[in-house]
C-alpha cells in the first residue's frame, strides 16, 4: 500500500501508486519479502509511512536506483513513466539491441525455413486426426 493512500491524500491518488506497487513487487522478487511487513495492519502503515527501505548490498546499483526511484514515499518525487523507461535498469543497451535483432533475424529464417512448414503441415494433420471419430463395426453394419 502506497504511503499516500494510507495517509489518506485529500487529493486522491494517481498513477503513483502504481508504480510503488511496481517498486514493491520487484523488491520482493529480488529479495524474497516485502520492503516493509508486520503482523499487523496497523503496524504495516506506520512501518510504510515512517521507515526507510532497506536495500541489501548484493542489488546492482541500478537496480537500486530504479528500486530508490520507485519506493519514493513523496508521490510527487517518485520516478514516473517517462523517466522509468529511460532508466539504465530498463532502457535496452546497444549490444541487448544488437542481441535482439540477431535472435529475431534467427527466428525468422527458421520460420522460413521446411522445418517450419512440415512443422505446420503435422500440426494440420494432428488437427484433422483429432476431429476424426471412427464408427465402430456394429454401428456400420446395422446403417
Amino acid at each position: 500500500m502506497a504511503p499516500e493512500l494510507i495517509n489518506d491524500n485529500s487529493n486522491g491518488y494517481n498513477h503513483t501508486v502504481d508504480l510503488w506497487s511496481l517498486g514493491v513487487i520487484l523488491y520482493e522478487l529480488y529479495v524474497g519479502q516485502p520492503p516493509f511487513y508486520a503482523t499487523s495492519l496497523i503496524a504495516l502503515a506506520k512501518l510504510i509511512v515512517n521507515e526507510k527501505v532497506k536495500y541489501p548490498t548484493s542489488m546492482t546499483p541500478e537496480f537500486k536506483s530504479f528500486l530508490v526511484g520507485l519506493l519514493n514515499k513523496n508521490p510527487n518525487e517518485r520516478m514516473n513513466w517517462p523517466k522509468l523507461l529511460e532508466h539504465p535498469f530498463i532502457k535496452e543497451t546497444e549490444e541487448e539491441k544488437i542481441e535482439r535483432v540477431q535472435v529475431e533475424e534467427n527466428f525468422n529464417i527458421w520460420l522460413n525455413s521446411g522445418i517450419f512448414q512440415i512443422s505446420t503441415m503435422i500440426d494440420q494433420e494432428m488437427e484433422k486426426l483429432a476431429d476424426y471419430t471412427p464408427k465402430l463395426e456394429n454401428q456400420e453394419q446395422q446403417e
